[in-house]
């Protein structure tokens, strides 16, 4: 076997090469890196837009609610005044169909009174 001499040209070339093809990996990682910076920067613009737009969900919700809660009381006065209203309506309708009924019965007693007034003028005459 022929004995394998050092060349420190040959390994010095090589390191060189090696240290380019390295110094080039780290070129494109600080490129990668750059982007990435990019990125987070991209994204942190867009959780700050999202916090603002989360915001005024709040506020347009809690409108909303408190919309939804002055309905809620307007239609429970609402439904208190139509049921006075009702009762009210109710007790009318019963006076109402008395006196419908007191005026039938006097118009009945007024045809008879007639009637009976009507013989009484005739046996008198």
């Amino acid at each position: 076997m022929p004995k394998k001499t050092f060349d420190p040209e040959a390994n010095s070339t090589l390191l060189i090469e090696k240290v380019d093809q390295l110094q080039g990996t780290v070129s494109q990682l600080q490129g990668t890196v750059g982007q990435l910076q990019g990125t987070v920067s991209q994204l942190q613009g867009t959780v700050g837009q999202l916090h603002g737009t989360v915001s005024q969900l709040q506020t347009i919700v809690s409108q909303v609610h408190g919309t939804v809660n002055q309905l809620q009381t307007d239609m429970t006065e609402v439904k208190s005044t139509l049921s006075s209203h009702t009762g009210t309506l109710a007790e009318i309708l019963v006076t109402t169909t008395r006196l419908d009924q007191e005026r039938l019965v006097g118009v009945e007693r007024t045809g008879r009174l007639e009637s009976e007034l009507n013989e009484l003028k005739a046996r008198i005459a």
